[in-house]
């Protein structure tokens, strides 16, 4: 089975795609709206008129999961709703057979990503562990493993911090 490159926006940003050259891309019509100088979007042109990089939909099933993965994990306050569809998407291709790579320089999305055992591919070789978050206040010293509206202490008030809590190898 070809491994199937599901793409975040930094790939598209830069020549990321030419180390993959017969590999099969897809990313979402949103990714493709955040590419806005015009070399990339030569770039996006070509692989889209190649034939090698698809734009799809994502499932709202898939996006209803990654939400509540994120928000377990601990990275739900740091994923725009982009960010959840583009590893939902990798999430509807993998469940579909497809052997799914998520490639992004986001942290939280990578962490996301393989938090649901979606392969993942850092543009900036910065990914390394897998983390788990919880969220602390720095004033009362209240901890919650799942953020709370608007990351306020819900007893004192204060904005409260994420703080890792594990650690793991990242797929």
């Amino acid at each position: 089975m070809t491994k199937l490159y599901v793409l975040d926006t930094a790939p598209l940003l830069s020549d990321w795609s030419s180390r993959v050259p017969d590999a099969p891309l897809v990313t979402l019509q949103e990714i493709l709206d955040e590419v806005l100088n015009s070399p990339s979007k030569r770039r996006v042109e070509a692989l889209i008129s190649s034939g090698r990089l698809r734009v799809e939909s994502v499932r709202s099933e898939s996006v209803d999961r990654v939400r509540t993965k994120a928000s377990d994990v601990g990275d739900g306050t740091k994923l725009s709703s982009t960010d959840v569809e583009v590893v939902a998407l990798a999430l509807s291709m993998k469940e579909l057979g497809h052997d799914v790579t998520l490639v992004s320089s986001d942290l939280a999305v990578l962490n996301t990503a393989a938090s649901l055992g979606i392969g993942t591919l850092d543009t900036e070789n910065r990914f390394k562990d897998r983390i788990v978050w919880a969220f602390r206040c720095p004033a009362c010293g209240f901890s919650a493993k799942v953020a709370p509206e608007g990351l306020d202490c819900p007893v004192c008030g204060t904005q409260m911090r994420r703080k890792a809590v594990r650690r793991l190898r990242a797929v």
